[in-house]
């Protein structure tokens, strides 16, 4: 949908606003609704020890009355040549109200999305008399807010330090310690924790990443961040100091080999990310969310009828160097004929191949009507890692030289691995890789890489980004093996709420450091998680010697959705989630606990239909399937047992 389109359906379809003051205003606090009049945001902009602050704070409605959710919380940005922190002058205001659109996604949880939300912008002028705009949003599951500086000037200025705070008085929270500066990092693969209280953070020195989930009292709040520009540096939060508070801190100048700067730089107008609160009483509410891309720019692509989501054999996590051999990658590219992939993964250093051999390769698949993906470096002198091909995708020349050749060979993706900065020249360097990959009608993969930030609206041929300690850390981490059960849980309600995740799942086959999950558990991994091109991992003999109902399973999951439904769970504990393809509900279950346990599927919550019921669940044995079928209303409930670390899939068809 072009951006001209989106307005005409925004200016035709929503009730807007425009005054200098449509609610009571003292013009020291502003208040703004949500959509449904459950969430409410003030904002302040009072005295303290004789200087003016601007902060905010939101509330929910919680039984009959709004509660505080985040408390009173900092706003403010420093420029290189004047600060917008204290003493700013209201100037004006304006309202949009009950704005509602909708749009079409290429991959996503829910790939048709509404938007529905109401806008405050306040107007402040500095003790220098320049101006900024204070924007909120508010959705019927979250509030955001950004700045804007919307005077015209060519000279090109710099952010020194952005104030932003978040005030939540979390009582359990799962989130990621920032990694630190080396060679592999930071890329966000650290061990999430696991419903701590944060009394101790000793093991966040450099910080937190988002997004982050937290319970409090009375909701889940889960921080992140959306429509993240070249301009802007990837933001990640401070340590909670004795207040109580969260606060933006930008990357460490020592990333990217310390090339570049931490700081953001654009000539004016400018428009910063927007800072996402996404809220709810019950889990669901984040995990449904769909705040992430609504914030973002719609889709900037003249064409997008060729991007293609699909599922991709991969032979990097179960070969030992074989994966740069023809037969094998040959192999690879017949299993996923044989499974009905759409593609095949070929992983770093491709390009010591001979060129015969490779021909022979992008021939073969091109025969068997498999499209081929290709590894590439992100460096460049930002980073010290020598796998290749590499000094082509910094270099926006060779870039696009090279973009150009493999789309006239017939390459249909490209993965691009180990950026390890949010500084904004990599920040750059994602976006003109997504923009140069489009012209040549090639998808995309980011590794090593940042979180996603609503680039997938903007950049449709945006599949997948790792940010993530996924299953290829079998092959390398201890701790991974042991832990990877309860991140398994956590990771569908934190880092895949904001994105499309690339694990690359279902590795029933043993590595370095064993699974502890069940084959049914790694099965389920398929439909729990989302990704534009899902990556199947295991080695061919994996998925071979499964059930041949396990197999077909495989071939028709789906990797596009209609709809996300979260039925139960809690994250280190359990996950039940349903997603919907057409008139089918592909069910995920998993236990992240050494226990056996019965998890049950409320039916009413997918309808009141009835459905053929397909369950592929835990065996006797954890390396066991079994299998039933059967029929049930919609009315009802559907219990099943899962062994320790177990898990299964429900295929739900009216």
């Amino acid at each position: 949908m072009t951006i001209l389109n989106t307005l005409k359906i925004i200016f035709l379809i929503s009730f807007v606003i425009f005054l200098g003051s449509c609610e009571p205003s003292t013009h020291t606090n502003w208040e703004l609704l949500s959509p449904d009049g459950n969430i409410k945001v003030i904002v302040y902009n009072s005295e303290q020890d004789s200087v003016r602050h601007l902060s905010y704070r939101v509330e929910r409605i919680i039984g009959d009355s709004f509660i505080e959710v985040i408390g009173q919380s900092p706003l403010g940005i420093v420029r290189n040549d004047n600060s917008f922190d204290n003493n700013l002058k209201f100037i004006n205001e304006e309202r949009l109200k009950n704005l509602k659109t909708s749009y079409v996604l290429k991959t996503g949880k829910s790939i048709k999305v509404d938007d529905l939300f109401s806008e405050m912008i306040l107007q402040f002028k500095n003790i220098n008399e320049q101006l900024i705009n204070v924007i909120f949003r508010s959705f019927n599951d979250g509030i955001a807010f950004q700045y804007e500086f919307p005077e015209r000037d060519s000279t090109k200025y710099s952010i020194i330090k952005e104030l932003s705070g978040f005030a939540v008085p979390q009582k359990q929270s799962w989130m990621q310690a920032q990694d630190s500066v080396r060679k592999w990092g930071p890329a966000y693969e650290k061990i999430f924790k696991n419903g701590d209280d944060l009394k101790n953070q000793d093991d966040a020195p450099f910080g937190w990443c988002f997004p982050t989930l937290m319970k409090t009292d009375h909701s889940w709040v889960l921080l992140t961040e959306a429509d993240l520009e070249s301009t802007y540096f990837g933001a990640h939060l401070t340590k909670q100091d004795q207040k109580g508070i969260f606060h933006i801190k930008m990357p460490d100048q020592k990333e990217a080999m310390g090339l570049g700067t931490s700081l953001s730089s654009s000539t004016l107008p400018w428009k910063t990310p927007w800072r996402v609160m996404i809220l709810g009483d019950a889990l669901g509410s984040i995990i449904e969310s769909n705040m992430v891309t609504n914030l973002s720019k719609p889709n900037v692509l003249k064409n997008s009828d060729w991007i293609k989501p699909g599922r991709a054999s991969w032979s990097w996590w179960s070969s030992e160097g074989k994966d740069r051999e023809l037969d094998s990658l040959i192999r690879f590219v017949d299993l996923a004929v044989n499974m009905n992939w759409e593609y095949s993964l070929v992983d770093a250093n491709w390009n010591l191949l001979p060129d015969s051999e490779m021909d022979s390769l992008v021939n073969y698949a091109k025969s068997k009507n498999i499209g081929l993906l290709l590894w590439y470096n992100s460096g460049g002198a930002h980073n010290e890692v020598m796998e290749e091909p590499r000094d082509l995708m910094s270099d926006p020349v060779l870039r696009k030289a090279e973009f150009k050749r493999i789309h006239e060979l017939g390459i249909k993706g490209i993965k691009v691995d180990f950026f390890q900065s949010d500084k904004p020249f990599i920040i750059d360097q994602y976006i003109g890789i997504l923009k140069d990959a489009a012209d040549e009608q090639l998808l995309v993969n980011f590794h090593g890489c940042t979180i996603p930030r609503g680039w997938r609206r903007t950049y449709p041929n945006l599949m997948s980004m790792e940010s993530v300690m996924g299953a290829e850390c079998y092959r390398f981490s201890q701790e991974f093996g042991k832990q990877s059960p309860v991140l398994n849980t956590i990771y569908a309600a934190t880092r895949n709420v904001v994105g499309a995740m690339d694990y690359t799942p279902v590795t029933f086959s043993l590595r370095t450091y064993p699974h502890l999950t069940s084959y049914a558990h790694e099965l389920a991994l398929c439909v729990l998680f989302e990704s534009g091109i899902t990556h199947f991992a295991d080695k061919i003999s994996g998925f071979e010697n499964t059930p041949t109902y396990v197999q077909d399973f495989l071939r028709r999951v789906p990797v596009t959705w209609d709809e996300i439904k979260y039925l139960d769970g809690m994250p280190g504990k359990e996950m039940l989630l349903a997603r919907r393809k057409g008139d089918t509900w592909y069910v995920a279950g998993i236990n992240g606990e050494n226990i056996q346990k019965k998890l049950t599927i409320n039916m009413a919550v997918l309808g009141t239909g009835n459905y053929e019921v397909t369950e592929i669940t835990d065996g006797k044995t954890n390396t066991e399937f079994s299998l039933n079928n059967s029929k049930i209303s919609g009315e009802k409930s559907l219990s099943i047992d899962v062994l320790p670390y177990g898990g299964f899939v429900v295929i739900l068809k009216e």
